[in-house]
């Protein structure tokens, strides 16, 4: 078929995902190349690629219909363990999958609640971006202003396949990641409606990544992180 141009600020919608995806990827032996992106950096262990991948329209859309539907984990189950120490996170968790998975972090093991149709929805636009196999888990993180944060972290739970890409949508109120490492520049990267941004390996080997602080947004930020998980299953 004949290949469609695309400019450098072009919006993939539902109609043509498929096909923009498919653009956006070169399969070779042993590396994959994407083009065509707002935003790569891909050096000193750090490679990580940034999109935007729905337009306003559709990411609104599913901002809304993700507030109607997902339910998150009270707060007593959404919590950190910092120095000997409890405490409770400002943001809203919850986590969705396939049966029986569960996710372990900070010392705190939270179950996986069945995938929703938009989950899966958006895990299908998540899995273009693997180069082989699919996601089985979705991590929810609700911002609901600039005051709720994530401190510097790894995304290396031992439930979590490190081999694997990790894919970030982002919907609602624009944030911030920002990329850290000892001796090296810091890295910003916008998390604008209806954005991708893929980890890919080995940034979190070396990279930290946070999502600072931000006194002067008002609104709700959603986040939906795609992983492999490789918790055991069992059937109650």
């Amino acid at each position: 078929p004949r290949k469609q141009k695309r400019d450098s600020t072009s919006q993939a919608g539902p109609s043509n995902l498929q096909s923009a995806a498919s653009d956006l990827i070169q399969r070779s032996k042993n590396t994959t190349t994407f083009k065509d992106l707002d935003f790569v950096k891909n050096g000193h262990n750090l490679n990580i690629v940034y999109q935007q991948y729905f337009s306003k329209e559709e990411a609104d859309q599913i901002f809304d219909e993700l507030e109607r539907e997902i339910e998150y984990f009270p707060s007593e189950m959404a919590t950190v363990f910092i120095y000997n120490k409890r405490y409770s996170v400002s943001r809203k968790v919850s986590a969705y999958g396939d049966k029986n998975l569960t996710y372990t972090f900070s010392g705190n093991t939270v179950p996986t609640k069945p995938l929703i149709p938009i989950l899966t929805k958006i895990l299908i636009e998540a899995n273009k971006f693997l180069k082989e196999g699919s996601f089985n888990y979705v991590l929810i993180n609700r911002y609901k202003d600039g005051y709720d944060k994530i401190g510097s972290h790894k995304d290396n739970e031992k439930d979590m396949d490190s081999e694997s890409a990790i894919v970030t949508f982002s919907f609602g109120a624009e944030r911030t990641m920002i990329f850290k490492r000892p001796n090296f520049d810091s890295v910003k990267i916008p998390l604008k409606n209806g954005s991708v941004l893929v980890m890919n390996p080995p940034t979190n080997e070396f990279w930290f990544h946070e999502i600072p602080r931000e006194k002067n947004i008002k609104d709700v930020h959603i986040s939906l992180t795609f992983r492999k998980n490789l918790s055991e299953k069992s059937e109650c």
